[in-house]
């Protein structure tokens, strides 16, 4: 077997992969690690004619930012009413930058997901946090176990912190319904920037139901 046979036989390995995700878990794992946003134009081709957003940016005229909730997140993983907003290359059809609001009784979980190309560093270096608070314009956050699937929890550690400097609410809460039950913001614990001292989002893995809640 050649170079170009082993290629195509292992995209069609992952195409067939990708057609058998039978939890929300195996999902999230699968497309927010790694490069397969960008194994085929799927989710490009079922982003492009959605409507677009107008986050107040001057991108290139290739790049354009689109919102929806007629999400490429499958429906049956879906509880609640989900949203995504996704950065798009037109020119090269690709996906850049993919967030996933899991909608939850009143709060929204974001999970997100960025193409690994140094071209794209400009564009996307503070994208997530200008999008994440245009979110939280809208909704409370919810940083639980489910932002630990794509292997960059210090990511989030990273944003809770950044958030936190620029004045919004940070708590820590134990909520195991999120999805079903309302969260009781009186029992939530104000985390300052002096608790945020080292690895404290490592509690996301060893506390079951922790979170942590972000709000104006």
């Amino acid at each position: 077997m050649d170079i170009f046979e082993e290629m195509k036989k292992a995209t069609l390995a992952r195409i067939m992969k990708a057609k058998n995700l039978n939890s929300e878990e195996e999902w999230l794992k699968y497309y927010l690690h790694g490069h397969h946003f960008g194994l085929s134009t799927t989710a490009y081709d079922h982003f492009i004619d959605k409507p677009k957003l107008d986050l107040g940016i001057k991108f290139p005229d290739n790049i354009i930012c689109i919102k929806t909730d007629d999400c490429f997140f499958p429906k049956e993983f879906q509880q609640n009413p989900c949203q995504e907003i996704v950065i798009l290359d037109t020119d090269k059809q690709q996906v850049l930058y993919y967030l996933l609001c899991i909608g939850q009784a009143d709060t929204v979980c974001p999970l997100s997901w960025h193409i690994a190309e140094p071209r794209y560093d400009e564009i996307l270096s503070k994208i997530g946090l200008i999008i994440l608070q245009y979110v939280l314009g809208q909704h409370v956050l919810c940083i639980d176990h489910r932002n630990m699937y794509s292997g960059n929890i210090y990511y989030w550690h990273g944003i809770i912190r950044a958030l936190s400097e620029k004045g919004y609410h940070v708590y820590s809460i134990v909520a195991p319904d999120k999805a079903v039950d309302h969260i009781d913001f009186a029992r939530a614990h104000p985390i300052t920037q002096q608790n945020m001292r080292g690895n404290f989002i490592e509690k996301l893995a060893s506390v079951d139901n922790y979170c942590f809640l972000i709000k104006e």
